[in-house]
């Protein structure tokens, strides 16, 4: 008999017993492909099944991209139809349904369903998110930072590599600090990131990227890309020597190539708040959870985040940066990637303690 890992176990129990809560006779949907890990799929399923629900893998070929490629590779009614009469989604896939078409689709026809976007990640990772650090601490700066931001008007953000840019904060548009506690109905990312959606078409300054995500499949830029933004909008793109500078028009080639003003704005704003995690793995959904690390977003944001509309796009990438300040309405929350502020530094404090 297969024995199930340990790792695989607890992260089988904290999101179907804890995040999804799953009761008995709810149909637990998990879609994977020949590039998924399987191990983690399996308990998944089991676990659902311990639990008295009713679980059904979705099984594909690898996608060979992200958003419009998702859909170009899929029966998209197919799938839909499916996913449009179950009460839990988790998205196992190597390339996730996250922003395409078929996924909001599914949102706006199964409202009530509660998807959660696992990714591309090895056991030993997923293992890091789901342990490793106290949830409840979390959750409370989680919250803190929540309740900050929907006050705020302004955040910018600054770096010595030359980071120096301004949104406008929109209390209608989505904030959310993703953590262990029950999901609520909707999309839904794995823990320990902290996301902001701002004004849409609010932010002019700079962005100096330390990596990019996706520009292709399978591709990440190791190169540091200066950029130039005026509302929201990449309109320049730079070097600091001739082969990062090459390595930045390329960039900005391969964006303008798609034709869509909305795939070359600012999407989301969002923080890596995984304490155990200081450095870079090479896996995007876990380089975006970086302690205190600038995640930005870029091109498509669905109408869930951004009342009404949305700012709708086939394409959709993420950068990341490290060493940032952080500001809203004038007053620091980080400085160098250092929590600073007042009401936030003792619950960090408590946070990194739990790590000993």
């Amino acid at each position: 008999m297969r024995k199930m890992g340990f790792e695989a176990a607890v992260i089988a129990n904290t999101l179907i017993g804890r995040m999804h809560d799953v009761q008995k006779g709810e149909v637990v949907a998990i879609t994977c492909d020949s590039a998924s890990n399987h191990e983690v799929v399996n308990a998944l399923a089991e676990r659902a099944y311990v639990a008295g629900a009713k679980p059904v893998v979705m099984y594909t070929p690898k996608f060979s991209g992200r958003i419009a490629l998702v859909d170009k590779s899929i029966d998209k009614a197919t799938f839909a139809d499916a996913l449009s009469h179950v009460d839990h989604w988790i998205d196992a896939n190597f390339y996730d349904f996250y922003h395409s078409a078929t996924y909001e689709e599914v949102m706006e026809r199964n409202p009530d369903i509660k998807y959660m976007l696992l990714g591309n990640q090895c056991t030993e990772n997923l293992y890091k998110v789901f342990g490793g650090y106290d949830f409840d601490i979390s959750e409370e700066l989680n919250e803190k930072l929540t309740a900050m931001f929907a006050k705020g008007k302004k955040m910018r953000i600054t770096s010595r590599k030359g980071t120096d840019i301004e949104f406008d904060l929109n209390p209608d548009n989505l904030i959310m600090g993703t953590t262990v506690s029950k999901l609520p109905s909707g999309g839904n990312t794995l823990p320990a990131n902290f996301n902001t959606w701002p004004e849409l078409g609010s932010g002019n300054g700079v962005i100096v990227f330390d990596r990019m995500y996706e520009v292709k499949p399978d591709d990440i830029i190791r190169s540091e890309i200066h950029t130039e933004l005026k509302d929201s909008k990449i309109i320049r793109a730079w070097g600091n020597t001739p082969q990062e500078d090459a390595i930045a028009k390329k960039f900005l080639a391969d964006i303008s190539s798609w034709n869509d003003d909305n795939a070359m704005k600012i999407a989301h704003v969002s923080l890596g708040m995984l304490p155990c995690l200081r450095d870079y793995v090479e896996e995007i959904v876990l380089d975006e959870r970086v302690w205190a690390s600038v995640v930005w977003g870029i091109g498509n944001v669905g109408p869930e985040c951004a009342p009404p509309l949305g700012q709708i796009s086939d394409y959709h990438m993420d950068g990341t940066s490290q060493n940032n300040s952080l500001f809203l309405d004038g007053e620091a929350i980080m400085i160098d990637d250092e929590f600073v502020h007042p009401e936030v530094k003792p619950i960090v404090d408590r946070l990194l303690d739990s790590m000993a």
